[in-house]
């Protein structure tokens, strides 16, 4: 119960680059012509990480055994995976638009914390552990793992 969906690592990775850079050109440790070619860089890869994850909501099988299973009781399953497929794809084509970065950074950011509480729940409950087929620790690691996206969209807002 420790599998970790295919390329997380790559994922995490990406995002802990893109975090750094966004770090480095805010304190202005690195040239005006760097950090802007690093920011469209980085720009155009949150635009892609928005899209697959918006395309994850494509695959029916995944939607039932690994996205549906983590939505806290309460909210509707189906209604909270839709919606956030939603925001995911409406806030890559705002990152996509000239004009439209902090846009769609800020819809990162709240798409970011909307989906915050699935991934506490899918850590703490036995529940969604069996029904997904991950459980700990891959499943703590993705904590604070969404504090790296948080800061690499933040970096779209500023």
């Amino acid at each position: 119960m420790t599998n970790a969906p295919p390329n997380f690592a790559l994922v995490v990775a990406v995002s802990a680059l893109h975090a750094l850079g966004g770090a480095l050109c805010a304190n202005e440790l690195c040239s005006h012509r760097l950090c802007d070619a690093w920011r469209l860089f980085s720009r155009v890869c949150l635009v892609g990480f928005m899209l697959g994850a918006a395309s994850l909501r494509m695959n029916r099988k995944l939607v039932e055994k690994l996205l549906v299973p983590i939505v806290p009781p309460p909210l509707p399953p189906r209604l909270c995976v839709y919606a956030s497929g939603t925001m995911d794809v409406t806030s890559a084509m705002l990152l996509a638009l000239p004009g439209g970065e902090r846009y769609g950074g800020a819809l990162v950011l709240t798409m970011l914390v909307c989906v915050f509480p699935a991934n506490l729940y899918h850590a703490f409950s036995r529940k969604a552990h069996a029904a997904t087929g991950i459980g700990p620790p891959a499943v703590y690691w993705r904590l604070p793992i969404q504090f790296l996206f948080l800061a690499w969209a933040r970096w779209h807002v500023t």
